[in-house]
């Protein structure tokens, strides 16, 4: 009987007339045939990821390739750190035997300078039969200082050498890993923290063009608070993204095709421009607020603040490092779809922001 109940069919229980040599179960016809295709799709899998990691090792040549310039300069800045390093290292130990050779060679020009001046003293006292014993208690001291002068001549007896942990001297930083080349591969939005994956194609979906990649040109957090600093980085790029992060953590911003223009002292026209929410205190999905049909007061480039939508729709100051005093005076010339008016974005018409990220069109 548990001979029979061993010949079962692993699925259905009806009789295995065929034994699987890897798992060692039985299967009916029927269910072996199954078997064998789940066995065939796992193989597959295995294909497909070995296919996957060939692609991402190609993705990685590639970059490696594209990086190559600043890789040669690396080594250079390593092969000019070596030369400056052996420079050092052959003063110093020049400067360590001249040392050691003056002190091999004693500077005896002085003491026997005036050991010679004291034999002439006495041959000639001599000759004359000259001295008392004061002369001779003048003659044995100044004999004795010759003496004396002559034994704190240093002689070298060791070095001292200071040993270098050249390990630590110079390291090699590795930035962007294998991991990070294919996220920033598959960012939209690249050099940005603001965005989930999800937003990102959101806000492409916005835009009309899923595939549209976008380069960060401003982060306040990054670059500063500073309306300056702002116009210089995002003035003159052609079509851009703003995104804001609220004090409280909701997400939203806006789009125009019309250049930020620092010296510009008008509202740009513009009927593709629009707002956005992404994350709000009402719980509305993502939503694109277009602007009325003529697109006037699409965005005023003002010099003094930050990117202003509409007719104060949404103002960010950036006006002497501030971003506690901006504002939102939604809806004005953009179309409110949702009914919440200034309350949409973040629940109140004052607007406390912690980050706003610029991006521009990048080249696909």
């Amino acid at each position: 009987m548990a001979e029979l109940e061993q010949q079962k069919c692993a699925n259905c229980k009806k009789m295995g007339m065929i034994r699987c040599d890897g798992c060692t179960d039985r299967f009916c016809s029927i269910h072996f045939n199954e078997h064998r295709h789940y066995l065939d799709t796992c193989f597959e899998q295995v294909c497909i990821d070995r296919d996957a990691l060939y692609e991402q090792i190609n993705v990685l040549n590639s970059k490696i390739s594209s990086n190559y310039p600043q890789i040669t300069s690396l080594i250079d800045e390593i092969t000019q750190w070596e030369e400056d390093t052996l420079k050092i290292v052959r003063k110093t130990a020049e400067r360590a035997r001249q040392q050691v050779n003056k002190c091999m060679i004693p500077d005896n020009t002085v003491v026997e300078m005036e050991l010679k001046n004291l034999s002439k003293e006495l041959q000639r006292r001599k000759e004359e039969d000259n001295y008392y014993e004061q002369d001779i208690e003048k003659l044995s001291k100044k004999l004795g200082q010759i003496q004396s002068d002559l034994n704190v001549q240093p002689i070298p007896t060791h070095i001292h050498i200071t040993s270098i942990d050249f390990s630590t001297l110079i390291q090699v930083i590795t930035g962007t890993s294998l991991k990070n080349i294919l996220r920033e591969e598959n960012q939209l939005f690249v050099g940005g923290t603001l965005l989930t994956t999800d937003h990102q194609t959101q806000v492409n979906k916005f835009y009309g063009n899923q595939n549209q990649k976008w380069q960060l040109i401003y982060k306040s957090t990054q670059n500063g608070f500073d309306s300056k600093i702002c116009h210089q980085l995002c003035d003159n790029q052609g079509p851009t993204f703003t995104i804001i992060q609220s004090s409280e953590g909701y997400l939203f911003g806006g789009y125009t095709t019309v250049n930020w223009n620092s010296q510009g002292k008008h509202w740009g026209v513009d009927k593709h421009a629009f707002l956005f929410t992404l994350t709000n205190p009402h719980n509305i999905p993502p939503t694109k607020y277009p602007i009325h049909s003529e697109g006037t007061n699409a965005i005023l480039p003002s010099f003094v603040t930050g990117p202003i939508f509409g007719f104060w729709d949404i103002c960010i100051n950036l006006q002497n490092h501030d971003q506690h005093s901006s504002f939102i005076s939604f809806p004005s010339h953009y179309i409110d779809l949702t009914g919440k008016g200034n309350q949409t974005f973040t629940g109140s018409n004052g607007l406390s922001f912690t980050d706003t990220e610029m991006y521009s069109l990048k080249s696909l």
